[in-house]
């Protein structure tokens, strides 16, 4: 399901990626890096929230490679100011597709924005992702960093 929601929002922003946006962390104990974007999106009530991304596109698409791990980071109430943000669920959302059938949802751990504007956002993550039905059911998430490119639609 991420991965969808994943690939509509690359597609209604114009792309997965820019060029020179990476999201890096060790997941798990293992490194793991990907290309990434962030989006401000304003939807039809007026209402703005900042989603940051990190995934792998199709080649050639703007689309998203599914069968790659994909890591949504999403505020969905308002763009942030800089600071640091906990995992909640409500100011923060994060989601971690490991692949089509393994999804995690993020607790205990935090997001900090060190500079946000319409286009570039930095910042570094710390987290624990849980999963009902993966093995191992928590993945601990650390040294999580991000320098994207923003757009906004």
């Amino acid at each position: 399901m991420a991965g969808v929601v994943l690939a509509v929002i690359a597609g209604a922003c114009g792309g997965g990626n820019s060029a020179g946006g990476n999201v890096t962390a060790t997941i798990g104990g293992r490194s793991w890096r990907s290309p990434g974007a962030g989006f401000i999106i304003t939807g039809s009530d007026g209402s703005t929230n900042f989603d940051m991304q990190g995934a792998t596109p199709l080649p050639n698409s703007p689309l998203i490679d599914s069968s790659k791990p994909i890591l949504l980071v999403v505020f969905p109430q308002e763009v942030p100011l800089v600071g640091t943000y906990g995992v909640d669920g409500v100011t923060v959302d994060v989601e971690y597709e490991k692949d089509v059938n393994t999804l995690y949802s993020a607790s205990n751990g935090s997001v900090q924005i060190a500079s946000i504007s319409t286009s570039r956002a930095q910042g570094s993550f710390n987290f624990e992702l849980r999963s009902p039905i993966a093995n191992p059911t928590v993945l601990t998430v650390t040294d999580g960093a991000f320098d994207v490119p923003v757009a906004a639609d």
